[in-house]
């Protein structure tokens, strides 16, 4: 078995990059990592005041098995506004790691004696490798959470409000019980509570309308669950689906 690559865009069409007969990524190199570092003197030591990874840019040879192939590939990426890669490899369990990339280069290369296309591509990441696990739960359950990845980990809550309750509420606190953050939607209808902070700050809505007002972060590790952390959260008031995005550097 060899490693899988295909993508995917925001229409939900999807491209294979590893299809018998049609389609190989070979020589992939960029999955690694890079990380830049500054760095502070005291005495004999050095002390990393501040670490940043660099972008990554993943890079390889495209073969494909015809000119045909090349534009149906050339369309895809031209023609898509987002693309997201998806990666799997031997052994490897759960679901596929994906992140947003933009294809920046690809040469059209020649013929081979073989009648292959071999063209050099590359393409930069746009963010870390994700994949996703799901929790569930009813009114009054609480769910925790360890992250033991690589990055901090953003996080979906979505939660379906109950006719027999006026109120739904959230709270989330850490492995000391230390309040992060807490919310409560008072409603007189069955309504769907989102609470999304995938972009480093959260964004709440009730039916579809910004609800940002009654939500009340205490602590900055309520937007991303920081590496190394566990969190309690706890739901009244509906059926809820927690979605944790676990980030990773390098996989």
């Amino acid at each position: 078995m060899i490693r899988q690559f295909y993508l995917t865009n925001e229409s939900g069409d999807s491209y294979d990059l590893t299809s018998a007969g049609k389609s190989l990524l070979a020589s992939v190199s960029g999955l690694g990592f890079n990380a830049e570092s500054t760095f502070i003197r005291i005495g004999s030591y050095h002390v990393e005041t501040k670490r940043e990874y660099a972008q990554a840019i993943l890079s390889g040879t495209l073969v494909l098995a015809d000119y045909d192939e090349y534009k149906a590939f050339a369309d895809f990426c031209l023609k898509s506004k987002e693309i997201r890669l998806f990666y799997t490899y031997p052994g490897m369990t759960g679901t596929a790691y994906s992140r947003e990339i933009v294809v920046q280069n690809v040469s059209k290369g020649e013929l081979t004696e073989s009648f292959l296309l071999q063209c050099e591509i590359s393409m930069a990441a746009k963010e870390p490798w994700t994949r996703s696990t799901t929790l569930t739960g009813s009114s009054g359950d609480t769910v925790e959470y360890a992250n033991d990845h690589q990055a901090e980990s953003p996080w979906r809550l979505v939660l379906t409000a109950s006719n027999e309750v006026d109120a739904v509420m959230v709270s989330m606190t850490d492995d000391e019980d230390a309040p992060l953050a807490s919310m409560t939607v008072n409603h007189t209808a069955n309504g769907t509570l989102v609470i999304d902070t995938r972009d480093g700050r959260a964004t709440c809505a009730w039916n579809g309308t910004d609800a940002a007002r009654y939500l009340n972060p205490l602590d900055e590790n309520f937007f991303k669950i920081p590496k190394g952390e566990t969190v309690n959260i706890t739901v009244t008031g509906g059926d809820f689906t927690l979605t944790i995005y676990e980030e990773e550097v390098s996989v």
